[in-house]
């Protein structure tokens, strides 16, 4: 199983430019088959902020939803418009509702499973955790810094982990990832990861300078969302047609 460390970052920006582009489109209802609604065991709230020249240019804020099952989500509250992401592992389709000035879209895509096992096994194991020593709160969660060491990586990730979060919504964002497919981003398993979940991500380019920082603000065990697709005009995408910046 795969963790792709720069997964949210790059999917929050392609979400925002889909609903532009989609909202702007002629449209035809065609028949989707997709659930009534979709049910979410557990959440983690989390803010994006992206850095230019030292300095935040841009902050998002979004809700990664999971279960123990097979389906994920991702909401995303672009300027009062609800964006969701839904992607179910065992159909292999991924469910995009969009909201624009009072229009419902609906968006399915086929996943390609060839493509996902191809994505799991290209995995490098080049890469090593090292623990800094240093240690501060986040979100109220007492955490500790780790620097992932990759050769092949032109970024530095920063992991500040908790002992008092579970690793469980990293594991099922590497599931969220793989179902994307060629999102870039360091890849590590998740059998390697230190003890604990992550509470926050520090990015930074070969110079110290920050590109992102995401942090966990809450993470809520056990309080289920339940999503509902009525009212959605849907049609159907191709396959190997997705977001934006996020099948390159």
């Amino acid at each position: 199983m795969k963790i792709l460390i720069s997964t949210i970052t790059s999917l929050v920006l392609s979400i925002s430019s889909f609903a532009q582009d989609m909202s702007n489109m002629p449209f035809g209802q065609t028949p989707a088959d997709v659930q009534e609604s979709y049910t979410f065991d557990h959440n983690v709230k989390l803010q994006i902020e992206m850095y230019k020249n030292g300095k935040v240019k841009q902050t998002e804020d979004l809700t990664f939803l999971f279960s123990d099952g097979a389906i994920i989500g991702m909401e995303l509250d672009d300027k009062g418009n609800s964006n969701m992401i839904i992607m179910d592992t065992e159909k292999l389709q991924m469910i995009t509702l969009l909201e624009n000035n009072g229009q419902k879209i609906g968006v399915v895509t086929a996943i390609d499973d060839q493509q996902m096992m191809q994505s799991d096994q290209s995995e490098s194991d080049e890469f090593t955790f090292e623990k800094t020593g240093q240690k501060k709160k986040i979100s109220g969660y007492a955490c500790e810094e780790y620097v992932l060491k990759d050769n092949n990586d032109k970024e530095t990730h920063k992991l500040w982990m908790s002992k008092d979060v579970s690793s469980l919504w990293m594991e099922a964002m590497s599931e969220f990832a793989i179902g994307q497919n060629s999102i870039p981003g360091s890849s590590v398993g998740a059998d390697k990861l230190p003890e604990g979940g992550v509470v926050q991500i520090v990015m930074e380019d070969t110079n110290g300078e920050i590109l992102s920082v995401t942090t966990v603000n809450e993470y809520n065990l056990n309080q289920v969302t339940d999503i509902k697709t009525a009212g959605y005009m849907f049609m159907n995408m191709p396959q190997g047609m997705q977001l934006d910046g996020l099948s390159k």
